[in-house]
């Protein structure tokens, strides 16, 4: 004899099964621990080094041309900026004027030679750039280095002082490795600048800046 499920009365649902509230359950332990993830990952965004696209200079959150093929390497919020052995990379609020004039003649200069050529042939021409655009810096000049505040015989050469305050120091190679990061953040510590620039024309297919401040 086969059994029937009795009719409910006019307006009323059938209750749920134990499949159903189990199913449903499950469905919203997914939807949160999606919503988890997503949220961590772009926590992490912000801690890791984020790298920005031809179109917009990350650091300023200003448009530059699509043609330069640029990019800058920077952190979304300061607090989350990467730290290296007490140096913030990126810190924004250290000269920004002075280091959005500088990234636009590194942009230029990768605009119009792309990647390819030897440090000394980007130097020149980043010189020329910086000249045209009127930024001033001097190029080679010696720094002295202090030791527990008293200057020492062997001096600093970097390739570039900007505006009297800012060092910028050029690579022509495939990638920048923990040595180039180094050397520019013992420099910035032996002679008391505040903000260091580390560039490489050798990537591919964009510039890679960096921001090292002390």
């Amino acid at each position: 004899m086969r059994l029937r499920r009795r009719p409910l009365p006019h307006g009323h649902k059938n209750p749920p099964s134990a499949g159903h509230k189990t199913g449903f359950a499950l469905h919203k332990i997914v939807g949160q621990l999606d919503s988890w993830i997503v949220g961590q990952l772009v926590s992490c965004a912000a801690v890791i080094i984020t790298t920005c696209s031809p179109f917009c200079d990350g650091a300023t959150r200003r448009f530059v041309s699509p043609r330069s093929g640029a990019f800058v390497v920077h952190a979304k919020r300061q607090s989350h900026s990467l730290c290296y052995n007490g140096y913030m990379q990126n810190a924004p609020a250290i000269y920004p004027d002075e280091a959005y004039a500088i990234r636009g003649a590194i942009f230029e200069v990768y605009r119009e030679l792309g990647n390819g050529f030897r440090e000394e042939v980007y130097q020149q021409c980043l010189e020329r750039e910086l000249a045209l655009r009127q930024i001033p810096f001097e190029s080679k000049r010696e720094l002295r280095i202090y030791y527990k505040g008293e200057p020492i015989e062997k001096t600093y050469v970097p390739d570039f002082v900007c505006y009297d305050k800012i060092i910028v120091e050029i690579k022509a190679v495939a990638a920048l490795t923990g040595e180039h990061r180094a050397q520019l953040m013992n420099y910035l510590k032996l002679t008391h600048f505040r903000l260091g620039l580390l560039v490489n024309f050798g990537a591919y297919p964009k510039v890679a800046i960096e921001h090292w401040a002390n």
